[in-house]
């Protein structure tokens, strides 16, 4: 599995925001006591091209990474929320990594819509 996830510091946050333009921090339960999750949709010509990214995604990135997002797939649209379980659900390293790979495979596969 590689070494343990790092907490990421709100100001690395800011940093991924400015780099990743599309991404979201959102803040579930108690404001400074509840989950941080980087947020994304991604919206497809098809069911099929999202479907396509979606097996993509996690035959390339997510098992290899062994790291697992929370996604849904409604129609064209795939929805990606990225914390880590581990890390009583905050933004780590590993989902900074995982969102700069997700958008790379975007790019690759013609971007969508």
């Amino acid at each position: 599995m590689g070494d343990p996830p790092k907490n990421v510091s709100k100001k690395q946050e800011s940093l991924l925001l400015a780099d990743l333009k599309q991404w979201e921090i959102l803040e579930r339960g108690a404001e400074g006591n509840g989950a941080r999750e980087l947020h994304r949709i991604y919206k497809f010509k098809t069911f099929e091209d999202a479907f396509k990214f979606m097996s993509a995604a996690a035959t390339r990135l997510v098992t290899p990474q062994d790291h697992h997002p929370r996604w849904e797939n409604m129609y064209n649209r795939v929805e990606v929320w990225l914390s880590t379980f581990d890390m009583e659900n905050q933004i780590t390293d590993r989902d900074l990594k995982l969102a700069r790979s997700l958008e790379q495979l975007w790019d690759e596969l013609g971007r969508g819509i």
